[in-house]
């Protein structure tokens, strides 16, 4: 784990710590930690494909193990769950298990190590009674708040959410729904052999998490004077009062895609910039980010021509990452494998695959 020795004792609270370790040096050292080389290429690993411990070697390992008790402490300062007391009812009880990945970093010989704690939300005992729809941003909202930026000189930000789940309140204490806890956290929270933990609040992998957030950062952004448009539900505004025309006027926008945030607005107005402020301090963020960035698998570059300015979107990375389907039948029906790349290619599927046969016109 690297902290720069630059910055003063005291100041790390805000920042994403990561683990860090040497990227495998061939596609066989990268289809050997994957945890089910059919279905992915090698060159998707980088892209946080899931990979397996057993699979994983001596020094992989050791870095998996870092982060997992990074993602340990989270839970224990955020107080997401306590050890259960009495007995807890069988059917209130859900599985817990870990995601481990690693992704891609700035440096190219180098790999980050990512371990997190989820909860296997099919398990949830009230699936189907419990509220869980949120809204998320729209394309037309983000075309929008893009064209907003141009037309107005406004300056453009990306907000990531650290943990966004485990941010919110104890929306889940009065549930009264239960985990099987994982070794670690089990030791964590020094709890007995058998011991289960008590949700207080939402978790990865809970069906009502994403709602909960949503709901957390409503709550936030009413409280900051900003409100929500009629036609986007996931666009804020903020309005404030011109200086030089003394006329009340829109000086910024919050767009929200479950944890990650685009803002812009005006960088020369002072409510803007307090609102700036007051945000940051309302969440534990990733550092903020400037054009270009990527949000949600679609880069955004600044642009200007003719001296006019504007935006050019593309998902050449995300393209990039697509494997093609190897076919190894001869049949429409897909084989078992092919089924497999389609699925890891394209996501579940509304209906059965089926192959396209070449069409043979009459002569």
């Amino acid at each position: 784990m690297d902290v720069d020795e630059t910055l003063p004792a005291g100041d790390f609270e805000d920042l994403v710590f990561a683990v860090t370790i040497p990227a495998p040096k061939n596609e066989d050292e990268w289809r050997a930690i994957v945890k089910d080389p059919s279905r992915f290429v090698a060159k998707k690993v980088a892209k946080g494909v899931e990979v397996s411990w057993q699979k994983l070697n001596v020094q992989q390992r050791s870095a998996m193990t870092e982060a997992k008790a990074l993602e340990i402490n989270e839970w224990l300062t955020s107080r997401v769950c306590e050890g259960a007391i009495g007995k807890v009812p069988q059917d209130r009880l859900m599985k817990m298990r870990w995601v481990l990945t690693f992704k891609s970093t700035d440096d190219p010989g180098t790999l980050k190590a990512k371990a997190r704690l989820v909860v296997l939300g099919f398990t949830d005992p009230d699936v189907g009674l419990v509220n869980v729809r949120s809204p998320t941003l729209s394309r037309r909202g983000r075309q929008l708040m893009l064209q907003a930026t141009s037309l107005n000189n406004w300056g453009f930000l990306k907000a990531d959410a650290k943990a966004a789940f485990l941010q919110g309140g104890p929306t889940q204490s009065v549930r009264n729904i239960y985990g099987r806890p994982v070794k670690e956290l089990k030791e964590a929270l020094q709890l007995e052999e058998d011991q289960a933990v008590k949700f207080l609040k939402s978790a990865y992998g809970l069906t009502v998490a994403p709602r909960d957030f949503y709901l957390y950062v409503a709550e936030i952004l009413n409280k900051l004077k900003l409100s929500r448009l009629q036609t986007e539900p996931c666009i804020w505004r903020l309005r404030a009062t011109d200086p030089q025309a003394q006329e009340l006027r829109t000086i910024g926008l919050v767009g929200v895609h479950v944890d990650d945030f685009l803002l812009c607005g005006d960088e020369k107005h002072p409510a803007w910039v307090q609102f700036l402020e007051d945000f940051h301090k309302s969440m534990k963020w990733s550092p903020w980010e400037t054009p270009p960035l990527v949000h949600c698998g679609v880069q955004i570059e600044e642009t200007y021509h003719n001296g006019l300015p504007g935006w050019f979107l593309h998902q050449k990375d995300f393209c990039s990452g697509i494997g093609q389907v190897i076919e190894d039948g001869t049949t429409k029906d897909l084989t078992e494998s092919e089924r497999h790349q389609c699925r890891a290619s394209l996501g579940p599927p509304n209906g059965e695959f089926t192959r396209q046969l070449p069409i043979t016109l009459p002569s």
